[in-house]
């Protein structure tokens, strides 16, 4: 018996692919930066080195655009490593204005 999609299902699954690329950015989350609502915390992991722990980010129809520096960690739990966690938090952030980001700023 083998498994079986509804049609376009499979495209669904497709996002949990590892993107191409020697150390892609995996696992990136979006979440609330601060109290206010004006801040948005960027995560992600890399797997073989710390790459860049900046975000660069505009507005939307905008050509000004600004960026942001976050930390990037790491932890060994007995014989476990686990690969490169980067958190970045952008600021002052217009309420109800659509924002595009990048989380490398080669």
């Amino acid at each position: 018996m083998g498994l079986h999609f509804a049609a376009g299902l499979q495209d669904y699954f497709d996002v949990f692919q590892v993107p191409p690329g020697y150390n892609a950015p995996q696992q990136v989350y979006i979440t609330q930066g601060d109290h206010e609502g004006k801040g948005v915390t960027v995560s992600w992991t890399t797997p073989d080195e710390p790459g860049s722990n900046a975000v660069l980010y505009w507005a939307e129809n905008s050509n000004v655009k600004s960026s942001a520096e976050g930390f990037v960690v790491s932890y060994k739990y007995y014989n476990y490593t686990s690969g490169y966690i980067h958190h970045c938090t952008i600021k002052d952030l217009e309420v109800q204005c659509n924002s595009i980001w990048h989380d490398d700023l080669k």
